[in-house]
């Protein structure tokens, strides 16, 4: 058994916040690195966590795979060599021990499986070393034969694995190959996505061809045939999603109770149309879109299924109902708050964990225009959970509310104005009243301002200037990828169907902005 260590306890001291949890366009941090060892010809992946365990844990989003563990250091400021220690002794029957860091998201996986063919040859240690200093800096993952286990478990203090290395370097096998950049400060994180290596070849999607290996490292690296989803639900909403469905490649089956619904899916391309789940074929995973007064029905019965399910949002209009979904899901559901996959959005979040214009101190969010396609629920329940799901990427949590007032035409809420927290705080608002359709997500920092308005493909940067508080801002347009988000979401789910990692928007989330929306709407009256 071929087994990765990856070392994830640490504090981000240099960082400010825990980095195994930032931002990145495959997921955190801890996850993209996890994802791409996975894809790599590794039998077991082994995490150790230590600093704020307990929430990365919860929020890292790791992926559903079968070959990854985590275990918790609780010695962990005793230095790095503590957690190598964690992680040796949960993988006793390793043949060889790759150690790999959590920071270090760029890992690759073509990058490990040289270092296993070298070990396969013979190598007791096999390390990639940088090709422009002559074969002297050696850098990560390192790959240990096991006869060097006893001298892992005997480090001591901050120093990892180098000194074992340092020992038998003169005897490794080199892997020319650059070593993957860490992701210590906030400018080497904010350095890391301007320079594209978080969407680089080799990353999350990889792990599409992340099947188990078998006992001696092996895998079959035939591809896999595109997977068939379940489309419940193909109205105005669902026919986009059929459409980018198709377009990534996926079948398509659609469940819809209207016959003019399913002719017409099958005209726009589903491989068939049936009016129940229980009439379906066998598929990969489900995605909903009915109306949400639905979904607490149509989610509980996709769950029967036993595969992953990808519900619109909200994940239903009754917090208690959204509650139960998520526990009984255990792990296979998630939902479809678009705006996490935003491009801008991604770059908003990007800007506010860097601390590039210093702390947030506040999120303004705007979503007006005049009525709604729907008829189901009220404007607030269809509008103001893209706002929650934007502030809970940008701030990492939703503060508690603390007010709401509620517009209202013939005793009917039509929108919301509302605020959460004091210091970061939230302020939304969402109308159905207004002649005008406004998009706008503006992120208010120390020292600056960043504004996602529209779709204008750049996000406003605005600095203040410290010498002159009356000086007007200087300002930055800076471009963000021009991909719709709904193709990314579902590019995300699909891409966990085939053994990537789980979407980020995951049901505790759903389940979070559910509780939250219905505490502003009680305290509006509603």
């Amino acid at each position: 058994m071929i087994a990765a260590i990856v070392l994830a306890a640490g504090g981000s001291s240099r960082m400010g916040r825990p980095k195994m949890l930032l931002p990145l366009p495959g997921g955190t941090v801890l996850a993209t690195a996890v994802a791409r060892l996975l894809a790599a010809p590794l039998d077991r992946v082994v995490v150790v966590v230590g600093s704020d365990a307990a929430r990365v844990r919860r929020e890292a989003a790791l992926p559903d795979d079968p070959r990854l563990a985590v275990v918790e250091n609780p010695a962990w400021e005793g230095g790095m060599s503590t957690s190598l220690r964690t992680g040796v002794l949960a993988c006793p029957e390793a043949r060889a021990l790759l150690v790999s860091l959590g920071d270090q998201p760029a890992v690759d996986p073509d990058l490990v499986r040289r270092l296993v063919e070298a070990w396969r040859g013979g190598a007791r240690l096999a390390v990639p070393v940088h090709p422009d200093a002559g074969g002297l800096r050696a850098g990560h993952p390192v790959l240990f034969d096991a006869s060097l286990r006893d001298e892992l478990l005997g480090l001591a203090g901050d120093v990892g694995a180098r000194e074992v290395l340092r020992r038998h370097l003169h005897a490794a096998a080199r892997i020319e190959a650059p070593s993957p950049r860490d992701l210590d400060t906030p400018e080497e994180y904010r350095a890391f996505l301007e320079t594209g290596e978080a969407d680089s070849p080799g990353g999350a999607g990889l792990a599409v061809g992340g099947a188990p290996t078998g006992e001696d490292g092996g895998r079959d690296d035939a591809a896999e045939p595109p997977p068939r989803i379940a489309l419940v639900g193909c109205g105005r909403w669902g026919r986009s999603i059929l459409q980018e469905l198709r377009g990534l490649g996926c079948g398509v089956s659609v469940v819809d109770t209207a016959a003019e619904s399913r002719d017409r899916a099958r005209a726009e391309g589903a491989d068939d149309a049936v009016e129940a789940l229980g009439r379906l074929g066998a598929v990969a995973g489900v995605v909903v879109a009915t109306p949400a007064t639905t979904h607490a029905e149509v989610v509980g019965e996709a769950l029967h299924l036993g595969v992953p399910v990808f519900a619109e949002k909200p994940l239903t209009t009754d917090p208690e109902q959204a509650a139960r979904l998520a526990a009984r899901a255990g792990g296979r559901l998630f939902v479809m708050h678009v705006w996490r996959y935003h491009p801008g959005v991604e770059a908003l979040a990007a800007i506010a964990a860097s601390e590039e214009l210093g702390p947030v101190e506040a999120v303004r969010t705007t979503r007006t225009g005049w009525t709604s396609p729907r008829s189901d629920t009220d404007p607030v329940w269809t509008l103001a959970p893209h706002d929650l799901s934007i502030a809970l990427a940008l701030l990492g949590a939703l503060p508690a509310p603390r007010w709401a007032v509620a517009e209202r035409r013939g005793g009917r809420p039509v929108g919301l104005v509302a605020a959460l927290g004091e210091r970061p705080c939230v302020v939304l608002e969402v109308s159905t009243r207004h002649p005008e359709r406004r998009r706008e997500v503006r992120l208010h920092c120390r020292d600056g301002v960043a504004a996602l308005v529209g779709e204008t493909g750049a996000i406003d940067v605005a600095r203040d200037v410290p010498e002159d508080p009356l000086a007007p801002p200087v300002r930055e347009r800076r471009p963000y990828p021009d991909e719709p988000a709904l193709r990314r979401e579902l590019r995300a789910f699909v891409t966990h169907l085939a053994g990537g990692p789980p979407p980020r928007t995951t049901a505790a989330e759903g389940v979070e902005v559910v509780g939250v929306l219905a505490e502003l709407r009680r305290l509006a009256g509603l």
